[in-house]
């Protein structure tokens, strides 16, 4: 369905990540197209940025998309309304880059949760390690603290990221989470049989 500015998109979201992403969403007083729709509109502009001189081949776009499916306990088409210009931009990055679409999405909403498991993954901890807010300073008002996060969600998870000289949609993630990969090589990404010969070959040589 399309309006004057609205479209509405849908995306093949894991079960489980869904279910803890409507609970957080509905604890919260956000709806979640409206929120999912500025999520997407800000990360595209990083996601192209990340991406930028790059193109996922085609074996690794397909096995990222058959990891995707084949998830834990599946997943299910979820219909969002976006704006025109935010499902056009999408549309345009994703055919520039050759990435799955439903990968991106995916992704953005799993590190937007950030759960224990993923800090401790990445190596990060609960809290950012110093002050280094958006705008310079910390706004006292809680609705411009808001804004500031709505602005900028992973603001502060990516200075984290850098320290290490890691970008947020260029990480690859354990081999259950393949399947929310935006761009790796084919050989990189676990579960392929080029990544394991690699790992051996590697294990055999300390």
């Amino acid at each position: 369905m399309k309006t004057k500015d609205k479209q509405k998109i849908s995306f093949r979201v894991s079960e489980i990540l869904l279910a803890i992403f409507n609970n957080e969403i509905l604890a919260l007083p956000l709806a979640r197209d409206q929120f999912l729709n500025n999520l997407i509109k800000v990360e595209c502009e990083y996601l192209a940025k990340d991406m930028e001189g790059k193109r996922l081949s085609n074996e690794a776009k397909v096995f990222i998309a058959n990891k995707l499916r084949s998830m834990e306990k599946g997943t299910r088409p979820v219909s969002v309304m976006l704006d025109v210009d935010v499902a056009a931009r999408l549309n345009e990055i994703v055919g520039k880059t050759n990435i799955v679409r439903d990968a991106f999405v995916n992704r953005v909403i799993y590190f937007f949760l950030m759960t224990d498991k993923l800090q401790k993954y990445l190596g990060l901890g609960r809290y950012v390690s110093g002050i280094n807010n958006i705008n310079g300073n910390i706004p006292l008002s809680p609705i411009k603290l808001i804004e500031d996060a709505l602005t900028a969600p992973f603001h502060y998870l990516r200075n984290e990221l850098a320290e290490h000289d890691e970008k947020l949609y260029l990480l690859i993630l354990e081999d259950k989470l393949v399947g929310f990969t935006c761009y790796a090589e084919y050989s990189d990404l676990p579960g392929t049989e080029e990544y394991k010969h690699q790992m051996e070959k590697f294990m055999n040589s300390i």
